[in-house]
């Protein structure tokens, strides 16, 4: 799945869950939520590029470092009082693993979710993988905007993900654009444009 793919399955599903308890998603739980939707493949996919991990979906894709991790954060977010931040964190990294699972899980192909429990069980055999593959997957798939193809594989695919990112987009923005504020106040901060 691409970064906008996770990003939008991550917040709607998000969203939906806080409308069903009638609340929204605040600024803070927003920007751990994207943290949360990137963080395996922004850990995985450049140190296997650069040969430190065996694959792109390895390290922190596996179930053993994603369940000590997601109990470590919200461990801290209990005693600091942010809890709420820190589910949003752990719901968009479990949203991630899931996203690159439910294919292979609903069509019982698990030998291709092995990497769900790496170390202990081998990889899945991935072939190539490297930033110029997933940038040519990119254009080939851009290339065939063809309408007469647009909900066949792998182009189907992208396509639905455009379509659940402008989704997202959209309820994000319904929402009041969580994030933006405060993401701008730590800019300035950062910058020295805000002394206060």
């Amino acid at each position: 799945m691409w970064p906008w793919g996770h990003l939008a399955v991550g917040y709607l599903c998000y969203a939906l869950v806080l409308r069903v308890r009638r609340r929204s998603v605040d600024g803070a739980t927003a920007l751990l939520l994207v943290v949360g939707t990137q963080l395996p493949d922004v850990v995985d996919k450049p140190l296997a590029w650069v040969g430190v991990l065996p694959a792109g979906r390895s390290l922190a894709h596996s179930l053993l470092v994603a369940v000590p991790l997601a109990a470590l954060v919200l461990t801290i977010a209990r005693r600091a009082d942010r809890l709420e931040p820190a589910a949003g964190f752990v719901f968009g990294y479990g949203s991630h693993l899931f996203a690159d699972s439910y294919r292979s899980l609903f069509a019982g192909q698990f030998e291709d979710l092995t990497f769900l429990l790496w170390p202990v069980l081998p990889l899945p055999d991935y072939g190539r993988d490297s930033p110029v593959d997933h940038f040519d997957a990119l254009v080939r798939a851009a290339e065939r905007l063809d309408p007469a193809i647009v909900l066949r594989e792998p182009m189907g695919a992208f396509t639905g993900q455009v379509a659940l990112f402008v989704l997202a987009g959209a309820v994000w923005l319904s929402g009041g654009a969580p994030g933006v504020a405060l993401l701008w106040r730590v800019v300035r901060r950062v910058f020295g444009g805000d002394r206060d």
